[in-house]
């Protein structure tokens, strides 16, 4: 006895999107569907139609292969058990993208929105330790406490600003560490603030520059929560085009996961 099944159906994956995730991913899938059968012996077809509906596991790998295992079960007539080897083509956009991606900043609006760059490949990082990020930050400091920053600005990276794999949120020690550079400067209507998003490589750039926004954003938000002028904090996604470590490397990768605040004195 012969079957052929024709159908739609969705998949919809479990916990959360796996767009440029490297791992194991669960899903279930369910469609309407139409079968025929074909055979020497006499039969009698109930119905034509019918829903169809199943699990799923899938293993992504970086560069957007995949292997697929799925049991479709269709009502009491016949299951099916596939494995699957895929390609993935472009990428979905993450949730913080939404944040007004790739758009000019307006200055005059009260919640400054954000610039993407020109798409920029970047060279191979220059900065490859945290003794290197230590000695910037304490330079940008010193003449931001001496008064001598000036128009040019300067560059701290929030070196103990980290973030977790394909995540825009800031744990304790983050919201600590963004304090701590608050009162040791005292920010507030004398500069203004460029909150600069990061990511690592892994994963599509166009998904990277949304999770990038997302992270610049939060910094935005725990600043403001502190007392520092909303109207004087702007930020910019960057993604992965602007690495300062080796992405090949997990330490690499976790330092290119980051926030930068360019500082610049108010005329």
């Amino acid at each position: 006895l012969e079957y052929q099944d024709f159908g739609i159906g969705g998949l919809y994956y479990l916990f959360k999107d796996v767009a440029g995730q490297e791992g194991f991913h669960l899903f279930a899938k369910a469609g309407l569907g139409r079968m025929k059968n074909s055979s020497d012996l006499d039969y009698d077809r109930q119905k034509d139609f019918h829903l169809y509906y199943g699990p799923g596991i899938e293993y992504q790998f970086r560069n957007g292969f995949a292997l697929r295992t799925d049991l479709d079960l269709y009502d009491n007539d016949a299951r099916l058990l596939s494995f699957s080897f895929l390609k993935r083509f472009g990428g979905s956009q993450s949730k913080v993208a939404l944040i007004a991606p790739e758009v000019d900043v307006v200055e005059e609006k009260p919640e400054p929105i954000v610039v993407a760059p020109t798409p920029v490949i970047a060279p191979v990082a220059v900065v490859t330790e945290k003794n290197d990020l230590n000695k910037k930050n304490e330079t940008c400091i010193k003449s931001l406490v001496d008064g001598t920053v000036g128009k040019a600005g300067c560059d701290i990276t929030l070196k103990d600003v980290n973030f977790e794999f394909d995540s825009a949120s800031l744990n304790e020690d983050s919201k600590q560490a963004l304090s701590k550079i608050v009162e040791s400067v005292n920010l507030g209507a004398k500069y203004n603030l460029v909150a600069s998003g990061h990511t690592d490589s892994t994963g599509t750039r166009k998904y990277n520059m949304g999770l990038s926004t997302g992270r610049a954003a939060s910094v935005r938000k725990y600043l403001v929560g502190i007392g520092v002028p909303t109207k004087l904090i702007t930020i910019k996604s960057h993604g992965p085009d602007t690495p300062i470590a080796d992405n090949e490397t997990e330490q690499g990768r976790a330092l290119n996961r980051r926030v930068e605040l360019n500082i610049i004195e108010v005329e």
